[in-house]
């Protein structure tokens, strides 16, 4: 009887042995947290310093720089970039036995003309209502953080008149919005731009009409430009946002926010 509860015994600590071991993850089953990367400013004036990192053992980090997905073939950041023209960037963290990283993207601009004024048609959310009407046009970009004071949030069109000094000379402009479906913010579903060369009369420059997001993507700052090559004395904006979120999304049929950062004027 003693031989027969032993034996008991022993076979269920190799059964609880054997779940045990199947609980703990592969390594090859463990994928890397997204890197982190560290910038001087995302508006170049003369130039900036740009430097990726993530503190894991025998971890390198590749990027693109022409909106592909990195692969271990991409280039390898190695320290310091100094950028001194815009450019969008896309990185991703590699490992010899885990599973890479999802992507992370960051854009930098070129730092625009200053303006004159800047007059609201539509509001932003009193909650998202950043450092005041002038938060899109203070050469200041925000994080990937939608709360922090560089962003206007919109649960409608933003909407608004752009004056300058003077004529300007402006070749396009930089639309910098977040994209973060988590969140219920999208990217704008249309812009439409009117240009003046008297700060009284407008007619129409340009229509762009994008594409609703097919599926759940990662947070990431975006930079839309948008071609102008006219002397001007104001230009007004008219930025739609997304107003019924796609199938796929658990706010499906709802409206989306819009949150944009800055305009750059260049």
């Amino acid at each position: 009887m003693r031989t027969i509860v032993f034996l008991i015994i022993i076979l269920a600590f190799i059964s609880c042995s054997k779940k045990s071991s199947s609980n703990f993850l592969k390594k090859s089953e463990v994928q890397l947290v997204q890197p982190t990367i560290h910038i001087s400013n995302q508006l170049i004036d003369s130039f900036v310093v740009l430097n990726a990192e993530l503190n894991y053992p025998n971890v390198e980090i590749r990027y693109t720089t022409d909106d592909s997905e990195p692969n271990k073939d991409s280039k390898l950041i190695d320290g310091e970039l100094k950028i001194t023209e815009p450019i969008n960037f896309k990185f991703k963290a590699f490992h010899p036995e885990l599973v890479p990283s999802e992507s992370i993207t960051t854009s930098i601009a070129k730092k625009g003309k200053s303006i004159k004024s800047i007059h609201w048609i539509s509001k932003p959310s009193e909650k998202y209502s950043g450092s005041g009407e002038n938060t899109l046009t203070n050469h200041t970009k925000g994080s990937l953080s939608f709360g922090d004071q560089q962003w206007l949030g919109f649960d409608n069109k933003a909407h608004a008149t752009v004056y300058f000094e003077k004529p300007t000379d402006i070749s396009s402009i930089d639309l910098g919005y977040l994209s973060s479906p988590g969140s219920w913010i999208f990217p704008p579903r249309s812009i439409k731009i009117s240009i003046s060369k008297d700060g009284n009369t407008f007619i129409s420059k340009e229509i762009t009409e994008l594409k609703s997001l097919e599926k759940n993507v990662n947070s990431s700052i975006q930079i839309l430009n948008i071609p102008i090559e006219e002397s001007v004395l104001a230009i007004e904006l008219e930025i739609e946002n997304e107003s019924e979120i796609p199938s796929w999304h658990e706010g499906k049929g709802k409206k989306g926010w819009l949150f944009m950062d800055e305009w750059i004027f260049n």
